[in-house]
């Protein structure tokens, strides 16, 4: 709880959301007993944060509007004890202007918010309040003293009065944006959090004109906004009342999960921020339920909304997914059917057999450890995070041993495989955890372990199916759709998880890296649709939430270019334990090809292509922005691990046919070397399993300039990277984030302007977050991008007389630029031309250009810069 309370204060609404009632202190404005805002602060109200050594008692502050020197309403917002506000009835309240006295009961309404107090229940106080506001310094925020007695519900308080006067200037409450955060609004959340929404209004001659609604995550931040038509919220000077509908769904339902939440507000401002109680009507499947909820919000200005050069594309109205042609239907009980089916088998043999096949399968027994018995190393962790320090070699038991027999046996036909993989499924059952005791079938490390793990049995399960009893097949098909564990929760907490919270109520946020990794549920799924004795009604209802959060996967976590919220350390867990390989299994087991109609799924792993260089010790690096135990700018740092690795062997099943050419070269070029050659296939079964079906035997590599062009884009985050070449130590690659795109809990670094390349790593420029109001590029990797008033140029011409120029230009600061393993090939130059800033970047093994200003124009040796409505412009 203590823990709970502490993210809440740092990311909540206080930060936000700007300045929240008790975030930051008010600026110290004369105040006017008669006519201001009072903080009335009964110290000590709230007994200590549950967390060790905690001794300090946590105050609750009222805060109080006087008019003509009566009280008229009053909020309680007390951050230290819980996220919400509390009406407060200040009919009993008085102020003696003569005497500074103030005194009276004050009646508050502590509202629950999704964590205290735990019953969800509000709490009913009255406190008798005696003190004397200093009429001299009412401001002084020691100016009111006294002291209060009452109840905390039935529990007798009492304590010290302190507090002051204030006022502050207004937003105008007729012509505002509203930014509301509602408790207890949706019905099913596996967590009282997940009940959130966040709604956005527009206000204009005081009346809602637009309105938008997301939800919020476990940091409080709000996310997936979309809009919806049904509003009427009106503001007065003190308030808002109104009502409004937002079509959902009820969270976790199986079946029809849509509904309408009609919820009536009402509430008071208190200075630039407001709060209050809903009431909402809940429409679901012919049936309609009541409940209460509450809110607290910002009010301000009406902000111009800066519009994207993008903002059509991205909301376009082209399908997600395609049919495979001549695709055929699976049969009850077909299997296998995930990565492959039956009739794909003699070509997968065929493939086996070549060269490169034999290195596979040889690469596969080596994962299983020897693959002809049962592995003889054992991770001796009895839970996650055991933090045993265990030595194990490549062929310990992993949590896909059993899908690596089970594909051994449909290469041969010989049931002994599938047999040890039985074998595997019954050390599973009993607790045997894989070789990263976070994963595990039996109390897996929180819903983000255990979407892969359960994915890996899954594909035992397809892959042995036929060789199996009926009896033990049924069972292990129960087990995946029934399972159910609750000591399966994050940093070996005993929380209770299932696969049905797995697929309909995930934990965090489409932003955040354990949003993929839980979408490896969706491989149990696809799994067990239509065998004997499995619950239809309710796989499909999976089904079905697994594929919208697929779409949101790649639509507020990932754009359409391969940038993720996190930045590429925390990608690889968003990526490659469970929600690459979905996406290929969609493709087999149902004919939904979400690969090629849109680039959102495919740039998932093409954008390594666009960003991987070679360092001198011949490691495959890429810039990275914030390098953390996630991942550092180092690719494979981490392979052999079931969170990292899988950017090949996994990657080309979901990619287009035309660009896995490209990524065989840098994989050949690139990678190969510092992955000794076993075509990324470290430690785990699977990975061999995925390499065997997907690696482009047979197929000549391409250079990826002549596949995808020397330039890409993210037109949701505003990421751009400009390269000109892929031939070794000379490739540079700049990288631009100008930070458009949703937030995860993670900081992504930047957004800033990075140039790798050439012995250099330089950060040229930060910059604000922002949208894209400009772009072009060139077929030689050159191009200008401007955004939140810079404009940035790249330039591989040669044209100024060295192979790299870089600018960045604004008639803003430019503030400072860092070097990292400062080569002998960079030159940095500040200049003015005009009103513009100038920061110029060449890179060049020879001598670097002069750079000097003339007039508005940057000249650099033979090319000139200039800033032209905001746009720089090279001639």
């Amino acid at each position: 709880m203590a823990k709970r309370n502490a993210l809440a204060v740092l990311f909540g609404f206080a930060i936000i959301l700007g300045g929240w009632l008790s975030a930051a202190e008010p600026p110290a404005n004369p105040g006017d007993p008669l006519n201001g805002t009072w903080r009335i602060c009964l110290d000590g109200f709230f007994a200590p944060p549950e967390k060790k050594n905690a001794t300090a008692r946590r105050a609750l502050p009222i805060y109080g509007i006087t008019r003509e020197g009566q009280f008229i309403y009053a909020l309680g917002s007390a951050p230290d004890w819980n996220q919400t506000t509390y009406p407060t009835d200040v009919a009993g309240l008085r102020y003696d202007p003569a005497t500074g006295k103030l005194a009276g009961i004050l009646k508050v309404k502590l509202n629950p918010d999704p964590w205290i107090p735990k019953d969800h229940q509000p709490i009913l106080c009255e406190v008798a309040v005696e003190a004397t506001l200093d009429r001299a310094n009412p401001t002084n925020k020691t100016a009111l003293q006294g002291t209060y007695r009452g109840k905390f519900g039935s529990v007798p308080a009492e304590g010290a009065v302190s507090g002051y006067v204030y006022t502050q200037p207004l937003v105008d409450l007729s012509r505002c944006q509203l930014v509301l955060n509602l408790n207890h609004v949706l019905l099913g959340g596996r967590e009282p959090y997940h009940n959130r929404i966040a709604v956005r209004f527009d206000i204009e001659g005081g009346k809602s004109v637009s309105a938008e609604f997301g939800l919020v995550g476990l940091d409080n931040r709000p996310y997936d906004f979309r809009g919806f038509a049904t509003h009427n919220l009106t503001t007065t000077r003190d308030g808002l009342e109104g009502e409004f509908t937002v079509p959902h769904e009820v969270l976790g339902a199986v079946g029809d999960a849509s509904a309408e939440y009609a919820i009536k507000l009402q509430g008071k401002r208190i200075n630039n921020l407001c709060g209050g109680e809903v009431t909402v009507t809940v429409t679901h499947a012919g049936k309609t339920t009541t409940h209460d909820g509450n809110f607290k919000g910002s009010i301000s200005p009406p902000a111009p909304r800066e519009v994207s050069v993008w903002e059509k594309d991205l909301k376009s109205d082209q399908p997600w997914f395609v049919p495979v042609k001549n695709y055929q239907p699976l049969a009850p009980g077909e299997h296998p059917r995930l990565f492959f089916r039956k009739s794909d088998l003699p070509e997968i043999k065929r493939r086996a057999a070549t060269p490169e096949g034999r290195e596979i399968v040889a690469r596969l027994k080596a994962t299983l450890g020897g693959g002809e018995a049962m592995p003889t190393e054992l991770s001796k962790a009895a839970k996650a995070y055991d933090n045993i320090r265990q030595k194990l070699s490549e062929g310990a038991y992993t949590v896909s041993h059993a899908a690596g027999f089970g594909m051994l046996y449909q290469l041969t036909g010989d049931k002994k495989y599938a047999d040890l993989a039985r074998q595997c499924f019954d050390l599973a059952l009993a607790g045997q955890r894989d070789r990263d005791d976070r994963y595990s079938f039996r109390a897996p490390g929180g819903q983000l372990r255990a979407g892969p793990s359960l994915a890996m049995y899954a594909l035992g399960y397809d892959l042995c199916y036929e060789a199996w009893p009926e009896d033990y097949r049924r069972k292990i098909a129960l087990e995946l759709q029934n399972w159910s564990d609750d000591q399966s929760g994050e940093w070996g907490k005993a929380d209770k998880n299932s696969l049905k919270a797995i697929c309909l109520t995930p934990h965090q946020m489409p932003a955040c890296n354990h949003w993929g990794s839980q979408l490896g549920a969706g491989l149990v799924v696809l799994a067990l649709l239509g065998d004997p004795g499995t619950d239809d009604t309710f796989l499909r209802s999976c089904l079905a939430a697994i594929e919208k959060n697929m779409i949101r996967g790649v639509t507020s976590g990932y754009g359409d270019g391969g940038f993720f919220s996190e930045g590429p350390g925390p990608a690889h867990m968003m990526a490659n334990p469970g929600f690459v390989p979905l996406v290929q299994a969609f493709k087999v087991a149902l004919g939904k090809d979400y690969i090629t109609p849109r680039p959102n799924f495919a740039w998932m792993t093409l954008h390594w292509i666009m960003e991987v260089l070679p360092d001198s010790k011949g490691q495959p690096i890429y810039p990275c922005r914030k390098p953390s135990n996630y991942g550092n700018e180092r690719m494979l740092d981490g392979n052999g691990g079931f969170s990292h690795g899988g950017w090949f062997s996994q990657g080309f099943g979901a990619i287009p046919e035309e660009t896995k050419p490209a990524l065989l070269w840098l994989y050949n070029h690139f990678a190969a070397a510092a992955d000794k050659n076993r075509r990324d296939t470290a430690n785990y079964p699977h990975r061999a399993i995925l390499a065997l079906l997907n690696w482009p035997i047979g197929v000549p590599e391409k250079n990826p300039a002549e596949v995808l062009g020397r330039t890409s884009m993210d037109r949701l985050h505003g990421w751009y990277v400009f390269r000109n070449q892929w031939q070794g130590a000379d490739d540079v690659v700049v990288s631009l984030w100008l930070g458009s795109g949703p937030q995860g809990n993670i900081s992504a670094g930047g957004p800033d302007l990075l140039v790798w390349g050439m012995g250099e790593r330089i950060r040229l420029a930060s910059m604000p977050r922002c949208q894209t109001s400009y772009y072009r590029a060139e077929k030689d990797g050159s191009g200008v991008v401007s955004g939140g008033g810079y404009s940035i140029a790249v330039d591989f011409s040669g044209k100024c007389g060295a192979p790299v120029l870089v600018a960045v230009a604004s008639e803003k600061d430019l503030g400072k630029y860092s070097e990292k393993n400062a080569g002998t090939t960079a030159k940095v130059t500040d200049l003015k031309a005009g009103t513009a800033n100038f920061r110029v970047l060449t890179l060049s093994r020879g001598e670097a250009p002069a750079v000097n200003a003339g007039g508005d124009v940057a000249h650099i040796g033979g090319r000139t810069l200039s800033l032209v409505r905001g746009n720089l412009v090279m001639e």
